[in-house]
């Protein structure tokens, strides 16, 4: 009786995607790629003939039929009474997909054109996104084997804890230090995908504490983030020289950050 239950579990916790398209291969091969990533995909060509009341994620040719006025998307998931993020595709330019999903008041949109790596990385994102908890994980939560865990390296508490909160909300597994003490144990605990470290720090800014960790990674290599309120080039050449994955002024917001860390995410599982 174990195993079944097991089975009826793993089902249960599988994530839904509609795939609504009249026969778009690359759609197609899309739904391929995301059933062996270990998604339920169902394929359809109307929205209206699949039940996308439990769907995690909806996925929708721009150029469909019932997208025929204003805010056909609003009044479709309405009457079909989904809850989902409902996100047009298209191989139009993004300008031009990027309207028309505001058009019709879509949740979003993807472009064809982007290739699998992007648009894998936009589904994740969007469905964790979903189902995110809003209930703050600790690094003990983070040993159970969670992907997408980031490790916040900030001495100002306060800003840390933002930038944790909002990680969380994202879906991350997430867990934060104010400089190199306690660094080592932490990494060891948490085995971050991602370190996002501030450059400004007391003692050992953020630049050295990259050099040090890039010097001594062999077996796994951690992408690491530079994020600082420095001017662009500054910040770029501190990046440069200290072996940085990435490089992020605070002021340009939380957005672009999560699409940062979501291209060096996609360029660790795929």
């Amino acid at each position: 009786m174990l195993v079944p239950a097991l089975v009826q579990r793993y089902h249960a916790s599988m994530k839904r995607l509609l795939l609504v398209h009249d026969g778009d291969v690359v759609m197609n091969a899309l739904g391929l790629v995301l059933q062996q990533e270990g998604y339920e995909v169902v394929q359809s060509s109307a929205l209206s003939e699949t039940d996308a009341a439990t769907a995690d994620l909806v996925l929708a040719e721009a150029d469909a039929a019932q997208f025929d006025r204003p805010g056909a998307a609003v009044d479709l998931k309405l009457q079909m009474n989904a809850t989902a993020p409902l996100y047009l595709f298209s191989s139009d330019s993004e300008d031009e997909l990027r309207a028309r999903a505001a058009h019709l008041g879509a949740d979003g949109y993807v472009c064809t054109e982007w290739g699998f790596k992007r648009l894998i990385s936009v589904v994740r994102f969007t469905v964790r996104r979903k189902g995110a908890s809003l209930r703050p994980l600790g690094a003990s939560e983070a040993a159970l084997g969670s992907s997408n865990r980031v490790l916040v390296i900030d001495d100002h508490e306060g800003a840390r804890n933002r930038l944790m909160l909002e990680l969380r909300n994202q879906g991350y597994v997430v867990a934060g230090c104010g400089g190199l003490t306690g660094l080592p144990a932490l990494i060891e605990q948490l085995q971050p995908d991602v370190i996002v470290a501030d450059v400004v720090l007391p003692g050992v800014h953020g630049d050295e504490i990259c050099r040090k960790l890039k010097a001594h990674m062999t077996e796994r290599l951690i992408p690491i983030v530079l994020i600082s309120g420095l001017p662009e080039a500054e910040l770029r050449a501190r990046a440069e020289r200290a072996g940085a994955d990435g490089h992020f002024r605070k002021q340009d917001g939380l957005p672009k950050l999560i699409q940062m860390l979501e291209g060096l995410l996609s360029e660790i599982v795929f």
